[in-house]
């Protein structure tokens, strides 16, 4: 429990009738207020918070948080003037009997007051170190290969990111790549009960903008890669890159930040960062840790990593020349931390990349299928070319693919046109359509294939297209199953059925035996 003075201290003025105010909580959805609880109304795209201030102060919220003043929520939200007479002990509760606090950024404000009560009585968070991963592409990849450093290493980690939450032996399901604050902030809580100290996590253009992430002290930054993603939300390639570049401008100067050094948006990134240590890695001369080297086969990869104190040679079975840059970033900050050469490189001998990302699989006649998650045309040419100069010169390389409705339609036909520039055979089927019509969705992608005279098919059931892919396969032949990597289900409307790539590949294998 914590005074609303002290709860708001360098965050925004309380009312002096109330700074002595007992909170026992903070959330900014209505169905989680309890008596004593601060209620943050935030105004979303779909959803405005300002709408469930009646039902907050029903339920016995001591404190509104709005970017709105008190006779505006007032005027626009009648409800929220005072509670409906509903024989509730609290029923007629009013804005003016509560505190009613007005910040400039309601999210930003949720972030900061989650975490001033979670660490109330005791600043565990200053404790742990928290490495963060951001970029279109690598995230989920980089944040795994750390989290299994450290666990090999007798490192108790925990990771948070697309594929799940977890710490210890227990994983559960993530909703978000990156959680919302209240939820995200009671994890780190929740690691730091059982005993973790490290926590690898993925950091999402999303989260960023929307605030939350504001407050973790990251001891670690890493930048992956930028290319075209979430245009839908972030309005521009501009703003998307904008977006990012906020995670390095406001990491401190105890931090670390490693980069990738190929990337033509390091040097954006890197202008205005915070860290006390930047560090480039990459292949060429001018790299702070340079890759050198590097022999790439269809089991894996070996190179030499020059870290600053000495080369390692590295060997992972992770396929794929990006693989190469994400086991070396991963290398490079966790022997910066702590982990020794020789435990680096053990480590990354042992590690399995993340489910869904270039995950691969063997059919009965010798063709290699490969669930990747890649649902960007950066991911997509970065996939295909990986597996083309994989492929046997006779063999073919065959992809399954379609592209998510209701988000950004501009990649469409420029995946399109990747697919059909790098591969030998092109099966266009469902990804998630959610609201959209699957067939404008194929059409779109189709705009980029125009002049195409490779075989294409348009399947628009996603089990059959890739049934009929593995058919298709045949001995020393490479599939690529692109789009939805580790998902478990298909959004289509309103539904979610349930749907996994590497099951129905698992399950054609057990088929064929």
């Amino acid at each position: 429990m914590i005074l609303l003075r002290r709860m708001f201290d360098g965050i925004a003025e309380v009312d002096a009738a109330f700074i002595d105010v007992a909170v026992t909580g903070v959330t900014s959805d209505s169905r989680e207020v309890e008596p004593g609880f601060v209620y943050v109304a935030i105004r979303g795209t779909n959803f405005d918070g300002h709408s469930k201030i009646g039902e907050a102060l029903m339920k016995g919220s001591v404190c509104i948080v709005s970017e709105t003043h008190r006779e505006e929520v007032a005027k626009n939200f009648p409800v929220a003037a005072g509670a409906a007479h509903t024989g509730d002990a609290n029923a007629g509760v009013a804005l003016s009997d509560v505190a009613f606090v007005v910040v400039g950024s309601a999210r930003k404000a949720l972030a900061e007051l989650t975490v001033a009560f979670l660490t109330s009585e005791h600043d565990w968070l200053s404790e742990m170190k928290i490495f963060g991963v951001t970029g279109t592409n690598g995230k989920t990849t980089v944040a795994t290969l750390l989290h299994q450093i450290f666990r090999f290493n007798n490192i108790p980690s925990g990771f948070i990111g697309t594929t799940g939450i977890g710490h210890n032996e227990e994983v559960r399901q993530a909703t978000h790549t990156t959680p919302h604050p209240v939820a995200l902030f009671k994890t780190l809580q929740e690691m730091h009960k059982a005993g973790i100290r490290h926590v690898c996590m993925e950091v999402s253009s999303h989260a960023l903008h929307q605030y939350r992430t504001h407050g973790i002290p990251f001891t670690g930054a890493f930048f992956t890669n930028l290319s075209r993603d979430h245009i839908d939300y972030h309005g521009s390639m501009e703003e998307y890159a904008k977006t990012k570049k906020l995670f390095f401008d406001n990491l401190t100067p105890s931090a670390t930040a490693v980069f990738h050094g190929l990337s033509e948006w390091t040097s954006y990134m890197k202008r205005s960062c915070k860290a006390g240590l930047i560090l480039n890695v990459g292949e060429r001369a001018h790299n702070n840790v340079r890759i050198t080297n590097v022999v790439t086969t269809a089991h894996g990869s070996t190179y030499t990593l020059n870290l600053p104190d000495g080369p390692i040679e590295i060997s992972t079975h992770m396929i794929g020349r990006f693989n190469i840059f994400n086991t070396a970033l991963c290398a490079t900050m966790a022997h910066l931390h702590g982990v020794s050469a020789q435990g680096v490189v053990e480590a990354l001998k042992a590690a399995r990349g993340p489910a869904g990302r270039m995950e691969r699989h063997d059919l009965n006649n010798g063709a290699v299928v490969v669930v990747d998650y890649a649902h960007s045309p950066d991911a997509m040419h970065n996939a295909l070319s990986v597996l083309a100069e994989l492929k046997q010169p006779e063999s073919k390389l065959i992809v399954v693919f379609g592209s998510g409705g209701n988000r950004d339609k501009g990649k469409r036909p420029e995946m399109g046109r990747i697919a059909a520039e790098l591969a030998d055979e092109i099966w266009l089927t469902n990804d998630n359509p959610r609201n959209e019509n699957p067939t404008t969705i194929v059409q779109n992608i189709l705009g980029g294939i125009e002049g195409n005279t490779k075989p294409l098919t348009v399947e628009l059931d996603r089990r059959k297209a890739i049934e009929g892919a593995l058919g298709n396969a045949g001995p020393f032949d490479i599939v690529l199953i692109a789009g939805k990597g580790h998902e478990t289900v298909q959004i289509v409307g309103e539904e979610r059925n349930e749907f996994s790539d590497s099951q129905v590949v698992r399950e054609y294998v057990r088929g064929t035996e």
